[in-house]
């Protein structure tokens, strides 16, 4: 009986996943990996500046010439938490490319995304954007949400979500797009 009603209602749900697909995830404890569609044609990187370490800002213009894996996230986020060991990973493993990973924490309190970090060695380069201006610039609305972007500045891929059951696959993705 279960069977039949699936089969019945088969057509009804296939005509409603585009619909599912196109809705934005947020941040839950059990995210999927959930890989955006291919941005077409090639979008340019917007223009932002966030604050770096040490007082020091970090702009898009500062990134140019190489490529770059720009992920948003907050320390609420359960998937967050668990991006941030594999993208230190995945630096090290994209370093004899010109490659950066850049972690833009959207906390409102500095405190807090210090907190956060002090979990996890430094091995990307992170930045804050407590009003998530720079969030809005690429219409973030899951977190995290990750962007990568080549050394002319087009975003070539996004991503929603980490799960790290995925995280091969994910390297891969990004192996294949960086090196051809």
């Amino acid at each position: 009986m279960r069977h039949t009603h699936f089969v019945k209602n088969r057509r009804h749900f296939l005509a409603v996943l585009p619909v599912l697909w196109a809705q934005p995830l947020v941040c839950a404890q059990n995210t999927v990996v959930v890989a955006a569609p291919p941005l077409s044609p090639a979008w340019v990187l917007p223009l932002w500046t966030a604050q770096g370490s040490a007082s020091k800002e970090l702009s898009s213009s500062d990134l140019l010439g190489q490529w770059l894996y720009l992920d948003f996230w907050a320390s609420w986020c359960g998937p967050c938490k668990q991006s941030f060991p594999w993208m230190g990973q995945l630096q090290q493993h994209m370093r004899d490319v010109k490659f950066q990973v850049v972690a833009v924490g959207l906390d409102k309190q500095a405190a807090t995304m210090e907190r956060f970090l002090k979990q996890f060695p430094r091995h990307v380069q992170v930045v804050w954007d407590p009003l998530a201006e720079t969030a809005k610039r690429f219409d973030v609305q899951a977190m995290p949400s990750s962007y990568l972007i080549n050394p002319a500045g087009q975003v070539v891929w996004r991503h929603r979500g980490f799960h790290l059951a995925d995280s091969a696959a994910l390297l891969g993705i990004i192996r294949q797009r960086v090196l051809g």
